[in-house]
């Protein structure tokens, strides 16, 4: 009994679905909490630069995307862990993602297998972080305080989106514009009408 419970608990479907619900959490303050780092890195830059013939500009592109990368570093380990476990415990097994694209999608006949549709949804997820990482970064940049950035961010991310979520057709929505444009039935027409 106590095997069957310990691998009910290590499924993969639970596992995923698990991370998925905590990711919207904790990615966001993860990326915050690299605000201040940046803003400490980036005043290191700055003091490098002086006085020598370097960009501080590329120096501090440079720095947004090193910094930027860590979050989806983080979620890439965290995924890699989480199937390396259920491989181990032989729960591994994806889910039937390539059942979530439309029946006449090119990307259901490009991507004809589960594990194809796996990484192919979990890039995506990676472009989000980026991108949301990127995003915060350049708040920091303009606003020059990590703490009023990081409620500027927050608020926009997680309270704009459940007014918008009211407001708007769901692909519509930031937060998951990505995801459904991939999956759902979403083309160019349907979001201009």
């Amino acid at each position: 009994i106590k095997n069957d419970l310990l691998k009910s608990a290590l499924d993969f479907r639970i596992l995923q679905f698990n991370l998925g619900f905590y990711q919207s959490f904790i990615i966001p303050i993860i990326i915050v909490l690299l605000g201040f780092q940046y803003i400490e890195l980036k005043n290191k830059v700055l003091r490098l630069s002086i006085g020598r013939e370097v960009s501080y500009q590329g120096l501090k592109r440079k720095l947004t995307l090193q910094v930027a990368s860590i979050p989806c570093l983080i979620y890439l380990v965290t995924v890699l862990i989480i199937a390396i476990i259920t491989y181990f415990f032989g729960t591994f097994s994806p889910l039937e993602w390539n059942s979530l694209f439309s029946d006449g999608s090119g990307l259901q006949r490009l991507l004809d297998g589960e594990i194809k549709s796996y990484l192919f949804f979990t890039c995506v997820l990676l472009i989000g972080i980026f991108i949301n990482a990127i995003y915060f970064l350049q708040i920091v940049d303009y606003v020059g305080n990590v703490t009023r950035s990081a409620i500027t961010y927050l608020m926009f991310l997680w309270l704009g989106s459940m007014l918008l979520y009211s407001a708007l057709p769901y692909y519509m929505v930031p937060m998951t514009s990505l995801m459904q444009a991939s999956y759902g039935d979403v083309s160019l027409m349907k979001l201009f009408t």
